[in-house]
């Protein structure tokens, strides 16, 4: 089973905007958006969903993924498994791991399964191509039916009535009721990146009715209108907020101004001089908007950062008052067959730079003290050394402010 094109993942926009789904195919026909869009959040997310899958298969320690460098479907680059990633990928997999602990005890003997990335196909039911893949699931005979959906990004995400998490529910209930006989659904979502007020685990339960209900009240009308193909571009602050199809969708460049004047009105109020104001001047109903969408503010300076971040690298222009330098990786070993010359010329054979018991070459930082703190190397003949016997690439720029003025003046404005 491929990929769907009505994907639960996209559900939040094409709910409201059902003409997006098709006009986001045209644009890549006609190779006007790519294919796939890749970036280091999404690729790093997808590499921490990869861990947590490996750990509850029972394929490998977590442990053992602590400094790998991960490549699945759906990546581009190769991500560096470091250790805040393994302790979301924990936390994700110890409540896993405990609630499908917790509905087996409950379950007095009764069946109780739990899959990993289950994937859940819907055409059938829907006759149209929608379908996804949840991330857990676990199935109570007589009982309840849960979805876990782990998110990796710091953009807050509801569980309440989310639709995501909803079409993967219909999928599994369809896939599974006739069998087990479910009463309720659960829905939960696992982020711990983001300091939600309720914590990193969020839940939602429902009765099947109520699901069933939101079924036939809420995504079947929306799926007509989008396979029709007669469905309406409809802007909004919500589907258009991640909408590949944005920059090329003319009911949201017509719209633009004046979504544009109301948000900002409402999460950037200025003062008549056009300052920000104090934060006692701010009405109940201004601090509530710029609570609520504070993070889409955040997102969108980010997005501008890194827009004038490349156009800055590619020499297309520059901002008064910033600059930019490359931004190197960490350094890595470059072969023994180059090291090994390096470390003769001092009298020391490879067999000294190996930890025997783990069968393995020192890592950089093991070499470079090793040279330094027990061969007594000075500070020119290891910076030289580990210039010769390491590599590192570059991976992008980073941007920074160039004017010093603040500091130049710090020690007048301070007395």
């Amino acid at each position: 089973m491929g990929h769907h094109r009505i994907s639960a993942s996209g559900s939040s926009r094409w709910l409201k905007c059902f003409g997006s789904v098709e006009l986001i195919e045209h644009l890549k026909a006609s190779k006007m958006i790519p294919q796939r869009t890749y970036n280091a959040a999404s690729q790093l997310g997808t590499a921490v969903h990869f861990v947590v899958e490996q750990v509850l298969l029972k394929k490998r320690k977590l442990k053992s993924f602590l400094g790998d460098m991960i490549l699945e479907d759906g990546m581009k680059d190769e991500v560096l498994i470091s250790k805040h990633e393994l302790a979301c990928a924990r936390i994700c997999i110890k409540y896993v791991k405990e609630e499908y602990k917790r509905t087996k005890k409950k379950a007095n003997g009764k069946k109780v399964k739990m899959f990993p990335e289950r994937k859940y196909d819907l055409t059938k039911i829907y006759n149209a191509p929608m379908g996804g893949t949840a991330d857990i699931t676990i199935i109570e005979f007589g009982g309840t039916l849960h979805i876990i959906d782990y998110k990796n990004g710091r953009m807050s995400v509801d569980v309440n009535d989310n639709s995501q998490l909803r079409i993967y529910a219909l999928g599994a209930f369809y896939r599974f009721h006739k069998k087990y006989k479910f009463k309720k659904i659960k829905v939960t979502v696992v982020q711990p990146n983001d300091n939600h007020v309720d914590g990193a685990i969020r839940s939602q339960t429902v009765s099947v009715k109520a699901l069933l209900k939101w079924e036939q009240k809420t995504l079947v009308p929306a799926l007509k209108k989008v396979v029709s193909k007669k469905g309406k571009l409809v802007p909004g602050k919500d589907q258009c907020f991640w909408c590949e199809a944005k920059p090329h969708c003319e009911a949201y460049l017509k719209n633009k101004p004046k979504m544009l004047s109301k948000v900002m009105a409402n999460i950037i109020p200025t003062t008549t001089i056009n300052t920000l104001p104090e934060m006692h001047q701010l009405s109940r109903e201004q601090l509530q908007h710029i609570v609520d969408d504070g993070d889409r503010v955040i997102k969108f300076y980010q997005d501008a950062k890194a827009h004038a971040l490349g156009l800055m690298a590619e020499d297309r222009g520059a901002l008064d008052g910033w600059t930019v330098t490359p931004k190197w990786g960490n350094r890595k070993l470059v072969s023994m067959a180059v090291i090994t010359p390096l470390l003769q010329k001092k009298g020391i054979g490879p067999e000294e730079v190996t930890i025997a018991k783990e069968e393995r070459i020192m890592t950089v930082t093991e070499l470079e003290a090793y040279v330094n703190a027990l061969k007594g190397w000075n500070k020119d003949e290891v910076a030289k050394f580990m210039k010769q016997a390491t590599t590192r690439t570059q991976n992008g720029y980073v941007m920074y402010r160039c004017d010093t003025a603040a500091d130049e003046f710090a020690e007048f404005i301070e007395k």
